[in-house]
């Protein structure tokens, strides 16, 4: 096994954090969602965006590692998958945190985590590159196109939070209630950013192949 170059492995690590913090916080919001809607959804997305960027970080250095000098997507797959599934079932045995969810819902998650990390596998261990030759207007001008679906997914989940925590507010102690529209509009923006970041990936991921 050929010595990694530390740049290499340096980008590696970044790309795995990346990809993997971009995942965890659609796993995590779903949780939140399914335990506390809107409240569950900020904090679950939160804490796992800092694990998926743990374990994506741990990802790239393995795979920087070990799968350097060499060209199998199916092996960066495997070791992905592998290590993100260990990663998922320490969490689940040791997690004590607020979000709590049936058996079966966790057993979907980490699923769809293990799937998420083998397709993310050859991306982080070669880099990416877009799979059409001639990109269309949104490949050609991705960061516009990525900041307005962000900035559109915040802004709505903020609306829809602030009414919902005005609403609230108003039906349990009015005095509070613009306080209760405030926090619900921070916690909807969460929402509504985890669900752009969900679409981002659905519309951009099958475009990217792996560096070979």
């Amino acid at each position: 096994m050929r010595k990694p170059d530390k740049t290499v492995l340096a980008v590696a690590v970044g790309r795995g954090a990346a990809l993997l913090a971009g995942t965890g916080p659609s796993l995590g919001g779903v949780a939140g969602t399914v335990d506390w809607p809107f409240v569950g959804t900020f904090f679950g997305a939160m804490e796992a965006a800092a694990f998926g960027a743990l374990v994506g970080a741990v990802d790239g250095l393995v795979l920087g590692v070990f799968l350097s000098g060499t060209a199998s997507n199916w092996s960066a797959r495997v070791v992905s998958a592998l290590l993100v599934l260990v990663a998922e079932l320490v969490a689940v045995r040791f997690y004590r945190g607020a979000i709590d969810v049936p058996v079966p819902v966790e057993v979907v998650l980490v699923l769809v985590g293990v799937a998420a990390g083998a397709a993310a596998g050859p991306l982080v261990a070669y880099g990416v590159r877009p799979a059409a030759v001639e990109p269309s207007p949104a490949v050609a001008a991705p960061s516009r196109v990525i900041g307005r679906v962000v900035s559109l997914g915040a802004c709505v989940g903020a609306g829809f939070g602030a009414v919902a925590g005005f609403i609230i507010g108003v039906r349990t102690y009015l005095p509070t209630s613009p306080f209760a529209a405030v926090e619900g509009a921070v916690f909807g923006s969460v929402t509504g950013l985890m669900l752009a970041c969900l679409v981002l990936g659905v519309a951009v991921l099958p475009r990217l192949r792996a560096r070979r």
